[in-house]
């Protein structure tokens, strides 16, 4: 009936509500009821009302504390984590870590996402689809460019069957730290180009053979 009143003048009053009129259906007494339960444990203060923070990390909210929470909620585990190579630009590290979770515009990837491309075979060697498993372990135009570079490197050749395989080629075999990141880079860098002269060929018509990518 009051209706300019505080929550804590009717929980402060005694069970003094003045409603209208008192529950008479079953359905308006379980809710009563249940409202006074939930109402039993509070306590009213004359403090000011303010926001606190219930989640982890500080009393206060911030964002750092909401990120906190959402990842203590989750199991990272058995996520791949990629890594970087501070050798070369920051273009080539963020091209790899799209391809290694298929995310570059590949003939297949847009055509799972309903764009239509007509030719979508591999435009170097028209013998598989344009994927990218098959654009950098499979595709022939691609091995040659692998053999080239692993004499380059004084390494074996490369025996890949997935793209993170070439990822982690150069955790194989004991080599020095330096000797891993410079393969690392060369590979990095060496499937940026390749990936460059596929969109050359496709949109520009312009072919480029093994050994000016190796260059």
């Amino acid at each position: 009936m009051v209706k300019n009143c505080s929550v804590s003048d009717r929980i402060s009053g005694d069970g003094l509500w003045l409603s209208k009129h008192n529950p008479d259906a079953d359905s308006e007494r379980r809710e009563w009821n249940d409202l006074s339960t939930a109402l039993g444990s509070v306590s009213c203060s004359s403090r000011a009302d303010k926001w606190v923070w219930l989640g982890v990390g500080s009393d206060s909210f911030s964002v750092a504390a909401v990120k906190k929470l959402i990842d203590g909620t989750k199991d990272f585990s058995s996520r791949y984590v990629l890594d970087w190579c501070s050798w070369v630009p920051i273009k080539c590290n963020v091209f790899m870590w799209r391809a290694e979770l298929g995310r570059i515009p590949t003939v297949g990837a847009l055509s799972r996402r309903g764009v239509m491309v007509e030719n979508s075979e591999c435009c170097f060697c028209s013998a598989g689809s344009d994927s990218v498993s098959h654009l950098f372990t499979s595709c022939p135009f691609a091995l040659n460019l692998w053999e080239k570079i692993s004499l380059w490197c004084r390494v074996h050749r490369f025996f890949v069957f997935s793209f993170r395989d070439l990822v982690e080629v150069h955790n194989s075999g004991p080599r020095l730290e330096s000797e891993k990141k410079a393969i690392q880079g060369v590979i990095y860098t060496a499937c940026w180009l390749l990936w460059k002269a596929k969109n050359d060929f496709r949109f520009n018509n312009k072919r480029c053979s093994v050994e000016e990518i190796f260059c």
